[in-house]
């Protein structure tokens, strides 16, 4: 081919496909024409299936019964998008949107299901393919090498080698443009040397690894252009800029992949080209007779898109004669395996020979030469002289290593890292050389400070030097493909639901890492390196494979991880015969009929005619890497290309088709400048691009600023008690990661926010234990503090302290003797794999190995705190123990030692210098990090308060966090050991036979129940040891979450609590709930009152019936005592506490009401133990709580198991080995380890006990169990469900038990007094528990004592939280619980008296206006205090102003007070001298709302006279009981001064919230402005502060003096997002989807403030149900649009009367601004593929719309001025169709989901518009998160199209660009019969998130409008437009 050059090419078009249509249009036309039948369907475009479609297109077929000669029709079937030039991510940041992902335990698969990545992950191996119009030519290297047949056997037939090598790898690589024809006709290969640049400026990681062995070395041919030329099928290709980016797509338009040579001559030759259709599988249509093999092949197609997938109303059925399969390894495989039935079989052989082609990864690491082998997303693509990237393709040479007489062969390549994953490589090499340099010693001295080379960070020298390479060779083809819930290993059952998903194919091969050819490769390439390498340099391994040094492997068990594959092979190998392949050499699938057999020789005519099915062998085949029995020892590519190519041409004859002529005509090349004559040809002319080069470069970032805020406290002497609060000023992550001075200033500035930080707070250590000052808020903390001091000063991070190596050694090394060491010696002597060391000589090896690891673990890396007091506050007899100026010098000293952990010594803040000094300590004090603050307060220890974009921050955090990890394993990689295995015996989990007792006596009562996900019975199970003479009453022993019936009776418990009450007299029943351990349904998502209402009141109704008859009594005459643990606790007081004929529960589906009525007369007394209906849980699991909000659904599986798998893999060694840091007290730790002394020694029950513990925080002190309870643990404890976990979010965040949905209501007086049994209650807790705070007893005391229930509170001294029952002493609690059982009600009563008195003294005089046994709550700060959310100011349709209060979901009855006042500052006045005060009595909720209709409530004199009305609640149900119903002004005012003043701030609505302006708005030359936004993103952990920050600018626009002040607020749409994580880890449950992202939202201190000062107009867009919602979704969407819709009008506009709640569209007059709000997703039409004519918004709001227009067109009031049309998506400009200037193809309707899926309705909105010269239209818009502004003009009328940013988008991925749109273009619209020109032209705003602020001015005949964009930046972007 003659290469021809243009210096200047034209601009090619953009757009958004080019060769494909979308799969919506095959729908269309088969519809159309009657489901015509193909003659042959390519399923794939990869190397197999672009070359088959290549070869069998343009083709006839000849003619037959009188039919004449005809084209072959040909179909090509992508289950990707078309990618074009621009379209390919460029930026980390837009990564994520293109990748799909699936996993044993999510094999539908996540992320976009149309990704270019397609991900295969798995335990064995992690498998990458590409997923788009030309397959893994798309993303792979280019390389086309030829398999070297002749050192290794490559399992395919020796006619099928022969052929390749003589024929078809030249002509394959010829037509894939590997080779170039010279001028005289001979033939070139194309390498990266005909690259303009290499004589003078040859690629640095070229020479790297030519360097390393140069005999060895070839270049490797590509198929990448490196001059710019034309191609053979006459597509211009631009000159490869050497950018490196290939591995993520060529974005310059330089890559020769498929879809710009085969695919386009397929194109050209007439095959039809579809992307977007996924075959789910395929079956056979018998011919006219049964032994015909003239029958027909029918697919099964589905959109891949999942959204436009689940519109399809049933799968297309597609018919063929032939059909080729070329989807690939996995894909081919898959569907074959879906489609196997009782009349489609296959070979046995399906699914094996899976090969990963000898696949590894290894990087070079600090060469001695620079590679510049690393891409930057912020220098050109285009190879920008001043920025020359200069990296090269992703692969340019390879070496060829022989095979010796023991190692097989191999290649080694060397790779380019694009620049998206630049970050991720350089992670991923710094930690891995960590890793692997453990083993070897460090022989340093360190120099105190901050290392100048800190082997922490990353290095940019040591990334300069370094590169990835690859290996492939050869491994033993054994792996399996398997579908998920089929084979021994599976880990999901095998659900119906999934079988609509391709993509699922799991790969089992766990043999696969241990390959010898894998390893000795390795090994060889270690050698071949050294000489090239630094002295510190190494060749790294994958570290998914292969994490620790040889040296170390013991520590995991010498486990490898799964292998990395980018070749994936196999899985329909090809064989002689049926029984030893699935095809045979030319890729025929056998018929898997015994008679149908055919060897790889037969021709389709010698076929055996007596079979009994019908035959088709020869019109089904297989053409890709599916069919390559074994690796091949080279890149695939070519391989493949020319099987298919061979296979191909001889089908084509065996088919009896002609071969396709020599294009002419209009399909001959296609001419470009330069190139040979050609005739014009529109589809290759030029090739057109998504967006130019030059707009794929990444904008200037915004370093990602990260925030320290902590809290430390404890004991400091003196019997004082110190609290330390900083807040660090926010520091660039990336200069905290380099290896510089680390330091963090305290901030100053932030105290405006949180008042509380950079302060320290000194107590009395006996009032914070009397007033449990850990659980107080902030008031009473300051309130309660002796002496308080603001600080300042800073944090020096990781500094290192002075070290010897020897110094090193000595201190870590015998550390780890007495830790582990010596036990794990003797424990890997007696598990060795060989028996050739003695014990000696393993110890000798092991002590050598220790030595060089104790270098680095004995290093020190400090923490200094050095702070400083100012201004200090003593009161009085604590002067002058502080002083102004005072220093406080803190360390956290992270090292291995002695007992050490690395997570304690993060925790813990030792006070080298302190002002208060103590001589009796005798250490130095600690201060512990305060959990529950972070937690309270909602700011995590870290949060970002600066951003480029959400990946990127999270990259960066990331970054920050590999940092740590790598401090982490350097230092204490020993105290990450893998725990000992369990026994293997099964566990028993539920009671039985006791030594000593009756044989136990079981029932199982069956239950009703509602929930879907459990398919089994649900059952409640009663264990009985009866004692039916007892005059005792029964005893109910009620287990807790995750544990048993075994907890009460067990063996290996001595006593167990069942005999422990046996033996006195008590006839025992244990129920087993169907939360049990014991139960199969403990791992379903069960609330808790589901249980409570149901399985409690069930049984005990049961055991009451069974003892009435056994003594013959009169009904309800016996009752029950019950011991109820933990969350059994809990939910017997929900069963207790639930009246069912209450107000709040009548509407509760309780189908047990009957039992639920009568169980507190059932019930005598009571004993809660640990925890009880109001509880206070520990600093830890506050914060666990907390944590668990946001990131259960992301770390933990939903099914969570504490037994680890009898068959672990690298990920649950790994697991575990993370999980045995868990901090725990030194003498645990030393039973946890046993001494050295005792290397024998086991612990199996470990494992088991820390994933408890990760999940629960201490269930047990360990030293308080017996071995052989320890050896029993997995029958005490067992699975459950993470979703039924979740409910303790609430209890953590109340204190008060609540439903799963959040809202309490069960505890208040009235239940108390009305439901909770009289006969006595005990509240036990155990004193040393970590779960549950001692302040669980306290809290519950003031209730019972209110409701003056008798209860008595005990807490159990050196026990943990399951000790009590389980324990070496539980003997002590059982003793105590018999006690209470066992005293008279006048004994009882006497024990209340004395507690109440002690209670009484340790609290203070209880003050004389509280009645007798009460505390007075009033006396506490902030008894009253701002709504939950709100308030927020509506105004209704009569014009009425309408509170709205937001009611706190913990109280069950709320209560208000509404206080007109005169506001100074920040204080108030009453605006009228009596202090009026209006009490709102029982608000009556409406979801989360309570109205409270002003004018109606206030008097209008007073609201006349005030500034505002401030509406405040009591704060909690205690003041409730107080302040309520009466409620004296004088005490209100009292407690409006103990209000904090932030509380107030955000219950204050000013008066021009509801009074009107006295001057007509239009009298004026401005109309009011408006303001308009959309979508908001909810916040994460760590974003908060920048998720919220579009409201908070927005919110300052209301300040006095601002200009533009906004009159009204209109919210377009996304205010919430029910999918946030886009179906990942979404949440099903309605409360979870759609009440807590509105109790978020409404919280944000902006809305807050918005809602309260103007009003804010709502209208819903598809989050708020589900991403792009549209009619014919499925069952589930439409569930979900009702719930989703019912919230909306609960949260969003409960305003409005419920007979309206049917249209959703508005219309409004805000001042004189006219607004429709259009509602364009719930009021859509159903669309089917090719349906154009579908309607955005049905007939009725339609009219509306038009008649609103022409209404406002015949006002002279408003003929002018602007009239505003809403719409959740922009009417303008249009997106990218697939040919530019003309319209989008109908099928691209369809793909839309805006009003571009909706042409004929912007037609006939903008015809109408134009045919009746409607002026002053604005539309304005949002939902594509980018801001534009559109001046367009119809007809002879203008309008503008305005579309707000995102308030908060961070993911660029799901961002829109505009490239995606035609900013400037002509189309036609039609109205009336008449066709009217609309001329758009459209500026973009910078890429911000923000809103929009447009007011009006009038002017002489016009208006302008003023439009501003507010994004992150100062100033807006303004834009003027004269309408």
């Amino acid at each position: 081919m003659q290469a021809s050059h243009t210096s200047e090419p034209p601009a090619p078009p953009r757009q958004s496909r080019w060769l494909s249509r979308d799969f919506s249009h095959l729908i269309t036309t088969q519809k159309e024409h009657d489901h015509h039948v193909f003659d042959v369907v390519v399923v794939g475009s990869g190397y197999g299936g672009a070359m088959a479609a290549a070869t069998l297109a343009g083709g006839t077929v000849a003619a037959q019964g009188g039919a004449p000669e005809r084209p072959v029709k040909l179909c090509v079937l992508e289950r990707g998008e078309e990618y074009l030039p621009g379209h390919f991510p460029s930026q980390m940041a837009e990564l994520a949107g293109h990748v799909r992902a699936a996993m044993p335990q999510k094999p539908e698969g996540m992320g976009n299901a149309q990704g270019l990545f397609d991900l295969r992950i798995g335990p064995d191996v992690f498998a990458l393919v590409a997923n788009g119009l030309g397959g893994g030519s798309l993303i792979n290297a280019a390389v086309m090498l030829e398999p070297n047949f002749k050192t290794f056997t490559s399992r395919m037939p020796a006619e099928v080698e022969a052929e390749l090598e003589g024929k078809y790898f030249l002509e394959a690589k010829n037509l894939l443009g590997a080779t170039r024809i010279r001028t005289d006709g001979s033939s070139q290969t194309n390498t990266v040397e005909l690259h303009a640049t290499m004589g003078t400026q040859p690629l640095k990681k070229t020479a790297l690894l030519k360097s390393l062995s140069p005999q060895q070395f070839h270049f490797a041919p590509l198929t990448i252009e490196m001059q710019g030329a034309v191609n053979k099928a006459g597509v211009a290709l631009n000159a490869c800029t050497l950018c490196g980016d290939c591995m993520t797509g060529c974005n310059v338009g330089a890559r020769e992949s498929l879809d710009t040579n085969l695919l386009v001559k397929a194109r050209k030759l007439g095959a039809e080209i579809y992307t977007g259709a996924s075959v789910l599988k395929i079956r056979r249509i018998p011919g006219a007779s049964p032994h015909s093999s003239e029958g027909l092949w029918e697919l099964e197609l589905v959109h891949t898109n999942r959204s436009l997938r689940q519109r399809q109303e049933e799968p297309l059925k597609l018919r063929t004669h032939k059909l080729v399969l070329a989807a690939g390894t996995f894909g081919s495989t898959e569907i074959l395996m879906r489609s196997e039935s009782k009349d489609l079989h296959f070979s046995d052989r399906l699914g094996t020979q899976f090969s990963c082609n000898g696949d590894n990864l290894a990087a070079i690491y600090k060469a001695r030469e620079e590679a510049n082998s690393v891409a930057e997303e912020t220098q050109p693509l285009t190879g920008d002289s001043d920025n020359p990237r200069h990296v090269g393709p992703t692969i340019t040479g390879f070496l060829k290593v022989p095979a010796s007489e023991s190692k097989a062969g191999f290649l080694v390549q060397e790779f380019s890292t694009p620049a998206p994953l630049k970050r991720l490589f350089e992670e991923l090499v710094t930690t891995t050389d960590l890793l692997q340099s453990l083993a070897s010693k460090d022989g340093t001295d360190h120099k105190p400070n901050h290392p100048a080379h800190d082997p922490l960070a990353v290095s940019d020298l040591a990334i300069q030097h370094s590169c990835v390479v690859g290996l492939i060779g050869h491994d033993q083809a054994d792996g399996i493909l398997r579908m998920p819930g089929t084979g021994p290993r599976a880990l999901v059952p095998r659900l119906e639901k999934r079988k609509d998903y391709e993509g699922q194919l799991q790969v089992e091969w766990p043999q696969a890492s241990k390959g010898k050819a894998l390893q000795d490769a390795f090994e060889h390439l270690k050698s071949m390196a050294d000489l090239q390498l630094q002295k510190d340099g190494r060749i790294l391994p994958n570290p998914l494979w292969r994490p620790l040094p040889d040296d170390l492997e013991d520590l995991v068990e010498k486990a490898k991880g799964p292998v990395l594959t980018v070749h994936p092979l196999g899985g329909c190998p090809m064989g002689q015969d049926i029984a030893t392949g699935v095809v045979n050499g030319y890729g025929m699938v056998f018929q898997g009929a015994a008679k149908a057999e055919t060897t790889a020789q037969q021709k389709p005519e010698t076929q055996n005619q007596d079979t009994q099915t019908p035959l088709w062998e020869g019109s089904l085949l297989v053409l890709d890497g599916a069919m390559v029995p074994g690796s091949l020892g080279a890149n695939p590519s070519l391989t493949i290309a020319a099987l298919s190519l061979r296979a191909a041409t001889y089908w084509r004859n065996a088919w009896g088709w002609n071969a396709a002529s020599a294009p002419t005509g209009a399909t001959g090349a296609v001419s470009v400048a330069g190139a040979a004559p050609a005739v014009n040809d529109p589809l290759v002319l030029p090739r057109p691009i998504f967006r130019p080069p030059q707009e794929c470069i990444a904008a200037e970032r915004t370093d990602t600023q990260l925030q320290i805020i902590e809290r430390l406290h404890g004991p400091v002497g003196n019997g004082l008690y110190a609290e330390i609060t900083c807040g660090f000023a926010p520091q660039s992550i990336q200069a905290l990661t380099q290896p510089l001075q680390r330091r963090l200033a305290l901030d100053p500035d932030l105290k405006a926010e949180m008042p509380m930080v950079n302060r320290l707070r000194i107590f009395e250590a006996a009032t914070w234990a009397r007033e449990s000052l850990n659980c107080a808020h902030e008031a009473q903390r300051e309130k309660c503090a002796v002496i308080t001091a603001d600080l300042e000063g800073h944090m020096d991070l990781l500094v290192r302290e002075k070290s010897g190596t020897g110094t090193r050694q000595f201190r870590a090394f015998f550390a780890f003797l007495a830790n582990r060491g010596v036990r794990d010696v003797v424990r890997g002597w007696r598990e060795r794999e060989t028996f050739e060391d003695t014990l000696f000589q393993t110890f000798v090896k092991k002590l050598r190995i220790a030595i060089h690891l104790a270098s680095r673990a004995g290093e020190v890396r400090r923490f200094d705190y050095i702070l400083r007091t100012t201004s200090v506050q003593a009161q009085t007899g604590f002067e002058g123990l502080i002083g102004a100026g005072d220093a406080i010098h803190g360390v956290k000293r992270f090292t291995y030692s002695r007992r050490s952990n690395p997570w304690n010594q993060l925790l813990y803040l030792t006070l080298i210098q302190f002002p208060i000094k103590n001589d009796r300590f005798a250490s130095r004090p600690q201060l512990k990090l305060d959990a529950r603050f972070l937690a309270r307060q909602g700011v995590p220890l870290l949060r970002i308060t600066a951003q480029h974009n959400q990946p990127e921050a999270l990259a960066d955090i990331v970054r920050f966090g590999m940092l740590g990890a790598r401090l982490f394993l350097s230092t204490h990689l020993w105290s990450f050991r893998k725990p000992d295995a369990p026994y293997s015996k099964s566990p028993q989990r539920l009671p039985g036979p006791l030594e000593g007792l009756p044989p136990p006596e079981v029932c199982e009562i069956e239950l009703h129940h509602t929930a879907p996900e459990c398919a089994i019975p649900v059952r409640v199970r009663l264990t009985r040891y009866p004692r039916r003479k007892s005059t005792l009453p029964p005893l109910v022993l009620i287990h807790g979450f995750s544990a048993s019936g075994t907890s009460f009776a067990h063996p290996a418990l001595s006593p167990s609590m069942a005999s422990y009450f046996w033996h006195r007299g008590r006839d025992i029943w244990i129920l087993d709930l169907r939360t049990s351990a014991g139960m199969p349904t403990a791992i379903y998502p069960w609330a808790f009152e589901d249980v409570a209402w149901a399985d409690i009141p069930v049984a005990i109704a049961h055991i009451v019936a069974q003892v009435e008859r056994e003594h013959a009594c009169a009904p309800d005459t016996i009752q029950v005592d019950v011991f109820a643990h933990c969350i059994g606790a809990v939910m017997l007081s929900m069963a207790l506490l639930t009246n069912p004929e209450n107000a709040q529960t009548k509407t509760l589906n309780l189908h047990y009401r009957n039992e639920l009525t009568a169980l507190p007369k059932r019930i005598h007394r009571v004993v809660l133990s640990q925890k009880s209906f109001a509880l206070s849980y520990s600093d830890a699991n506050v914060l666990r709580a907390y944590l668990m909000r946001f990131l259960r659904r992301l770390v933990l599986p939903e099914r969570y198991r504490f037994r680890p798998s009898p068959f672990p893999n690298m990920q649950d060694t790994l697991t575990d080995m993370f999980l045995s840091s868990l901090p725990y007290p030194a003498d645990e730790y030393d039973r946890d380890n046993p001494p050295w002394w005792k290397p024998w020694k086991r612990t199996p029950w470990l494992s088991t006990r820390h994933r408890m513990d990760a999940l629960y925080e201490h269930t047990f002190d360990v030293n308080n169990i017996s071995d052989a309870v320890l050896l029993a643990i997995d029958d005490q404890f067992g699975p459950l469900n993470t979703e039924t976990v979740a409910q303790i979010i609430h209890f953590a965040k109340h204190q008060l038990i609540a439903t799963r949905e959040g809202h309490n209501i069960f505890v208040s007086d009235e239940n108390l007094q009305n439901r909770w049994p009289r006969g006595g209650t005990l509240g036990l807790h155990n004193a040393d528990s970590k779960m549950v705070d001692a302040n669980t007893l306290g809290l519950t005391e003031k209730w019972m004592r209110r409701t003056h229930i008798p209860y008595l509170k005990k807490s159990m001294p050196h026990a943990a939280h399951q000790d009590g029952l389980i324990g070496r002493h539980s003997e002590e609690t059982f003793q105590a619980v018999h006690e209470f059982l066992s005293q008279s009600t006048q004994q009882l009563a006497e024990r209340q008296k004395q507690q109440d008195l002690a209670t009484d003294l340790l609290q203070g005089a209880v003050p004389a206006a509280a009645a007798p046994g009460k505390t007075n709550p009033l006396n506490a700060t902030g008894a009253l205090t701002k709504p939950w959310t709100g308030p927020r100011v509506q105004h209704t349709q009569s014009g009425a102003i309408q509170l709205l209060v937001g009611t706190h979901p913990a109280h069950a009855i709320s209560h208000a007070v509404l206080i007109p006042v005169k506001r100074a500052g920040s204080s108030y006045q009453p605006a009228s001298p009596p202090g009026k005060i209006y009490p709102v009595t029982q608000l009556a909720r409406v979801a989360g709302w309570a109205p409270v209709h002003l004018e109606a409530m206030v008097k209008r004199e007073d609201l006349d006279t005030a500034d505002g009305v401030l509406v405040l609640v009591a704060a909690s149900l205690e003041v409730t009981e107080w302040l309520f119903p009466s409620i004296p002004s004088s005490l209100v005012w009292e407690l409006l001064g103990k209000c904090l003043p932030e509380d107030l701030a955000d219950a204050f609505i000013p008066a021009s919230a509801w009074q009107k302006p006295t001057t007509p708005i239009q009298a004026s030359s401005s109309l009011a402005s408006l303001a308009f936004a959309s979508c908001q993103y909810p916040a994460g952990v760590l974003d908060t502060s920048l998720a919220e920050a579009s409201y908070h600018r927005l919110a300052r626009r209301l300040d006095p003096g601002m200009p533009n002040r906004p009159s009204a607020l209109l919210l377009l749409g996304d205010q919430i997002y029910a999918d946030a994580t886009a179906g990942l880890l979404d949440p099903s449950r309605e409360t979870d989807r759609y009440q807590r992202p509105y109790e978020d939202l409404f919280q944000i201190p902006g809305l807050r403030r918005l809602m309260r000062e103007i009003p804010v107009y709502m209208m819903p867009d598809d989050h708020e149900v589900c991403d792009n919602w549209e009619p014919g979704l499925g069952p589930q969407n439409h569930e979900w649009k009702e719930q989703g819709l019912s919230a909306y009008w609960k949260y969003q506009r409960p305003e409005a009367p419920q007979a309206h709640q049917q249209e959703v569209w508005q219309i409004h007059v805000l001042g004189d601004l006219p607004v429709f709000m259009a509602d364009t997703r719930y009021n859509r039409m159903l669309r089917k593929p090719g349906a154009s004519q579908a309607h955005i918004m049905e007939a009725s709001q339609t009219r509306a719309l038009e008649a609103w227009l022409l209404q406002c067109h015949h006002s002279p009031e408003q003929t002018l001025q602007p009239k505003w049309i809403s719409s959740a998506s922009m009417v303008l400009p249009r997106r990218l169709g697939s040919s530019i200037g003309k319209p989008a193809h109908p099928e691209d309707c369809f793909s839309h989901d805006g009003w571009d899926g909706y042409p004929a309705s912007r037609s006939r909105l903008l015809g109408f518009i134009a045919h009746h010269q409607i002026q002053g239209v604005v539309f304005i818009s949002g939902d594509e998160h980018l801001a534009s502004v559109t001046e367009a003009t119809v007809g002879s009328v203008k309008v503008v199209s305005i579309h707000a940013p995102a308030l908060y988008a961070p993911f660029p991925f799901a961002n829109a660009k505009p490239a995606h749109f035609a900013a400037h273009e002509r189309f036609t619209v039609e109205h009336a019969g008449h066709q009217y020109d609309c001329e758009v032209r459209t500026e973009f705003a910078p890429a911000e998130d923000g809103f929009v602020v447009v007011t009006p001015h009038r002017e002489q005949k016009s208006w302008l409008l003023e439009i501003e964009i507010q994004g992150l930046q100062a100033q807006p972007w303004v834009r003027k437009i004269q309408l």
